[in-house]
């Protein structure tokens, strides 16, 4: 136009006024497309939880470790790779994202850490997998000991071994472990008896 490069863009004359108009009078420009795949990998691999993995908004796989979209077909360009939770809270996890191309093997060509979306570009022709990466948060617990020598008594804290399923842990210390059950245990000592025992978060 004038001057300037024109560059025609999906243009269509059908239907119109004109009575020799006919479908074939369609120019369609072909974006091209490419091949995109989505795969949850979960840290521990037996965490219970369960996701729906989605591709442009909409959901094409749902379950745990290991879950596959398959290959999807999408036009080349902007694509928007996510997921939300099928159960449980994404707020448990810890979230990566990363594409490669040649179906895995090859270069990064998108990646983020911290969220639950990703905007990559597909080349036209390309194989994409994207893995989205779920690592549950760890948890802690602090086993503080007290003791009450108000019977002649004479041991510390010291005296009485502490365990958290077995392993020995010291009184006031914070352990980082993986979300499961616990079993917080001690030896007692000749002359103690156990009063309580007492867990807040």
């Amino acid at each position: 136009i004038g001057s300037g490069a024109a560059q025609l863009i999906d243009a269509c004359s059908y239907p119109s006024q004109q009575p020799n108009s006919d479908p074939s009078d369609c120019v369609l420009i072909d974006k091209g497309l490419a091949k995109l795949s989505v795969v949850k990998s979960l840290v521990p691999a037996t965490d219970s939880g369960t996701f729906n993995l989605q591709v442009n908004g909409t959901t094409k796989a749902t379950g745990g470790n290991l879950t596959d979209t398959g290959t999807i077909v999408v036009d080349a360009g902007a694509n928007l790779v996510g997921e939300t939770a099928a159960s449980g809270a994404l707020s448990d996890y810890t979230t990566a994202i990363e594409c490669r191309d040649l179906h895995g093997t090859g270069a990064v060509v998108g990646s983020s850490t911290g969220g639950t979306l990703l905007n990559v570009t597909v080349a036209e022709n390309a194989d994409i997998l994207c893995t989205i990466t779920n690592t549950r948060k760890a948890g802690q617990i602090t086993v503080v000991k007290e003791v009450t020598n108000d019977n002649g008594g004479t041991k510390k804290v010291a005296d009485f071994p502490l365990f958290i399923n077995g392993t020995s842990t010291t009184s006031g210390v914070a352990k980082t472990l993986s979300p499961g059950t616990y079993t917080v245990s001690e030896t007692n000592q000749a002359g103690y008896h156990q009063k309580s025992l007492t867990c807040v978060d």
